[in-house]
């Protein structure tokens, strides 16, 4: 296992099958995403786009995938002028999307609480693997923000009711369980993610697949989200 990553509060380990997982690491904040971050998932990106990684796997360090955009951040962009505000916010979160542009296979592992901006990078993944009971949505409008991190695109699909819905009202579901006819979720597990037999069934088989045509693949469905 080699630490292909390991500051600005992004940590990223690349094993030799080709699985590069990525954490957001910042518990005591709830991986709450931040300036720093942003300049570390810049930096990340061109690290694994030069690297053998053949599939991304995302969560959270601690006890949230994220809480969403740093509200303090977000509240000082709210003083600036319009136009530099924009600017500021385009490029912040152009940075985190950088990671999930990449053509590879991603896969998020939703190990906890998941909103806001941290909800939409969830979202910008090919598959979502969730622990039952988290809490998941979209609070852009019920704290007064304009939404961001593509939270639009999402809300686009035909498929994407709940989450125009989300985006509209500042909905969340508190508790996800079976029974949230949730279409975004791919796998929802009881207690806690089974890492091992998911790389068993899903990851191996993503790596020994083609790899142009895995990232042919990934790069369609990036332009279709």
């Amino acid at each position: 296992m080699q630490t292909l990553y390991n500051q600005k509060q992004l940590e990223a380990t690349l094993d030799s099958a080709g699985i590069c997982r990525v954490y957001l690491n910042n518990p005591d904040q709830l991986n709450a995403l931040n300036t720093t971050m942003a300049e570390g998932a810049v930096e990340l990106a061109a690290l694994i786009r030069k690297s053998a990684a053949r599939v991304l796997v995302f969560s959270g360090r601690g006890r949230a995938f994220s809480a969403g955009g740093d509200l303090e951040y977000l509240i000082q962009l709210t003083k600036l002028p319009k136009e530099e505000s924009a600017a500021a916010m385009l490029k912040f979160y152009k940075s985190y999307l950088a990671l999930f542009t990449l053509p590879l296979p991603t896969i998020a592992l939703i190990n906890g609480p998941c909103v806001g901006a941290g909800f939409c990078l969830a979202l910008a993944c090919d598959l979502r693997f969730v622990v039952s009971g988290v809490k998941v949505g979209m609070n852009f409008v019920r704290i007064g923000l304009n939404p961001g991190m593509a939270a639009e695109t999402w809300a686009q699909g035909e498929n994407s009711p709940l989450i125009r819905e989300m985006l509209l009202t500042g909905k969340s579901i508190p508790r996800l369980s079976h029974g949230s006819n949730l279409f975004l979720i791919w796998s929802l597990h009881p207690q806690r993610l089974p890492l091992q037999s998911m790389k068993q069934q899903l990851l191996l088989p993503l790596i020994h697949r083609n790899p142009s045509a895995c990232r042919s693949s990934s790069c369609a469905t990036a332009i279709c989200r």
